[in-house]
C-alpha cells in the first residue's frame, strides 16, 4: 500500500510537468502511459532503456520520465505521452519491449496502466 501511494504520488506530480499552467486538458491530447516494474540492476536498465528510444518514437511517444523510488532503485516507474491510445496500446504489446525488458533486467511483470488527464492544475 505504501509503494502504491508513493507511485500515486509521483505519477500526480510527473503529470504536472506534462501539462503544466493549463487547468483542462484538451481532447487531442493523446494519453499517458505508465509502466511500472523491479529491475536487477538501474544502471544497466538505463542503458538498455535509453537505446529502446527509437523504438518508443516509433510507437507515438512525445516524451518521457524515468522515476525510482526513493529508498530503492531497483523499483522504476516511467511515465509517457503517447499520441494516441492505439499506439499505446500496441507499444505495450509489441515484441520488441518484451525482448528488451528481459535483456535489460526487468525482474516482476510490468504493471502498465493507459491514463487520460481530465483535468490538470499548477498551484
Amino acid at each position: 500500500m505504501k509503494r502504491l501511494a508513493l507511485c500515486l504520488g509521483l505519477t500526480t506530480l510527473t503529470l504536472a510537468g506534462f501539462a503544466a499552467g493549463r487547468a483542462t486538458a484538451e481532447a487531442d491530447e493523446g494519453v499517458t502511459l505508465i509502466v511500472r516494474h523491479t529491475v536487477a540492476n538501474f544502471d544497466k536498465w538505463k542503458v538498455g532503456y535509453d537505446g529502446h528510444e527509437a523504438v518508443r518514437r516509433k510507437f507515438g511517444w512525445t516524451s518521457a520520465t524515468v522515476l525510482t523510488d526513493a529508498g530503492d532503485p531497483t523499483h522504476v516507474v516511467v511515465v509517457g505521452k503517447v499520441k494516441s491510445l492505439a499506439q499505446a496500446k500496441d507499444f505495450s504489446s509489441s515484441p520488441s519491449l518484451k525482448e528488451t525488458m528481459k535483456k535489460i533486467g526487468v525482474i516482476s511483470a510490468p504493471d502498465i496502466a493507459f491514463l487520460k488527464v481530465v483535468e490538470q492544475k499548477t498551484y
